[in-house]
């Protein structure tokens, strides 16, 4: 047994060596310690990536909190832990996402419509609230809850059903719909025109002729109710006059942040209507304020703005208005959502957008914090992860090559990376 070594320290050293020879460091490491510095541990990383849940047991111990339903979450991963931050993360520190645990949506659940789950029980109070529809349940059991909080003319709501559902309903009569997702997304089919209302996203809707909402599980909707007087006002027509906004549009990923801001303060509002201190004049002012973006952001060329609204504000329909870039990026934007699955470069942005590459990078970094092309990948990534949760026969990866990622391994970093989550994690998101 002399100069033999015990089994375990046999097989330390061998592991030592080798490691000196797969990771030669420039100083020397006669320790152990040295080289586990050097040594990558990508199990590890993906720890932090997709959390415990996901791999069989928690990395470590992370404290959790109860959601809007009372469950416990973990809470939002830390920007600086490591891949777990999407490529829009350079913008996501200047705006305000909405989201079911953002604080300021508490004074709105605080004020519960109804909460049941009986199916017609639900019907009837949106029904009530918004407008006579019908309602097509898939299969699930319901969870539906509807949250209102009322200003002078305005109504907030945030609704929710719980599994799938399908509504078509009839044309508004007096009023117009600002839906923004709150939690995964919603399918639109506003007079003949399909939008995809991603986690996130912002839609108007004023139909005229029919309207038809497919809701994902788990969708829950922040909805403002916004009368066509309160547009009329602020548009500077007489009572009466035909409807400003078009039929149903997204608005803009450049403008996002800004309907975050107002959206807070409708909420900050509501958290103290029954104050005293609150002047009703600031309330009516902010509440023109929203009709007044809803009306100036709406796609160029569908309305046209009232000459007494053009008059009145030069500065947002002038050139000051363009040397913005927001005509620039809502035509990338929309050549990139009728392109999604055909081979686009980035002279093809450019010269959708009628400027140059280097022009266009540029807005892209000013609006989004991210260029052209990663614009393109995150709006391919959102049409990959909707076929995911809304078709039951897609598959990862033929929904993966039809939307332009040939590489698997590199779409499967990118999707978890957006969405901190891998496709066949999505898969089972569906019911």
């Amino acid at each position: 047994m002399a100069g033999k070594l015990p089994p375990a320290i046999r097989f330390r050293k061998v592991r030592h060596a080798d490691a000196v020879r797969r990771y030669p460091c420039r100083q020397p490491c006669g320790k152990m310690a040295s080289i586990k510095k050097g040594v990558a541990r990508p199990s590890r990383s993906r720890a932090g990536l997709h959390g415990s849940s996901r791999r069989g047991g928690p990395a470590t111990e992370t404290a959790t909190k109860p959601d809007t339903r009372g469950r416990h979450t973990k809470p939002e991963q830390e920007a600086g832990s490591g891949s777990a931050v999407s490529s829009e993360s350079g913008t996501r520190g200047q705006k305000m996402p909405l989201s079911p645990r953002t604080p300021a949506l508490g004074a709105l659940y605080s004020k519960p419509l109804f909460q049941s789950d009986v199916r017609v029980e639900a019907h009837d109070h949106v029904a009530r609230e918004l407008t006579d529809h019908m309602l097509r349940w898939k299969s699930g059991a319901p969870d539906a809850a509807m949250f209102k909080g009322e200003l002078d003319s305005l109504k907030v709501y945030a609704l929710r059903y719980g599994p799938e559902v399908e509504v078509c309903a009839r044309p508004f009569e007096d009023f117009s719909l600002v839906h923004t997702s709150l939690g995964a997304g919603a399918e639109i089919e506003c007079d003949g025109q399909r939008l995809w209302v991603a986690e996130g996203r912002t839609a108007v809707l004023s139909p005229r002729t029919r309207i038809r909402l497919r809701w994902t599980p788990g969708n829950q909707q922040f909805i403002v109710r916004v009368p066509n007087d309160l547009l009329q006002e602020a548009g500077g027509l007489e009572p009466g006059s035909p409807a400003l906004l078009a039929s149903g549009f997204l608005l803009p990923r450049a403008l996002e942040a800004q309907w975050e801001l107002i959206a807070h303060s409708l909420l900050n509002l509501i958290s103290c209507a029954d104050s005293t201190a609150m002047h009703a004049d600031w309330v009516g002012h902010l509440e023109r304020h929203l009709a007044l973006f809803l009306l100036m952001h709406q796609p160029a060329g569908t309305r046209p703005l009232p000459a007494s609204l053009q008059e009145g504000l030069p500065a947002l329909s002038g050139p000051e208005a363009a040397n913005r870039g927001i005509r620039q990026i809502d035509a990338v934007v929309a050549y990139i959502d009728s392109h999604l699955s055909a081979p686009v470069s980035l002279e093809d942005l450019a010269r959708a957008a009628g400027v140059s590459g280097r022009t266009l990078n540029a807005l892209c970094q000013r609006h989004f914090g991210i260029s052209p092309m990663e614009l393109l990948r995150n709006a391919r990534l959102d049409a990959v992860r909707a076929r995911l949760l809304l078709d039951p026969a897609a598959g990862v990866t033929e929904t993966a090559l039809e939307y332009g990622f040939g590489h698997l391994g590199r779409f499967a970093g990118y999707y978890a990376g957006r969405f901190n989550e891998l496709p066949s994690d999505t898969q089972k998101h569906r019911i």
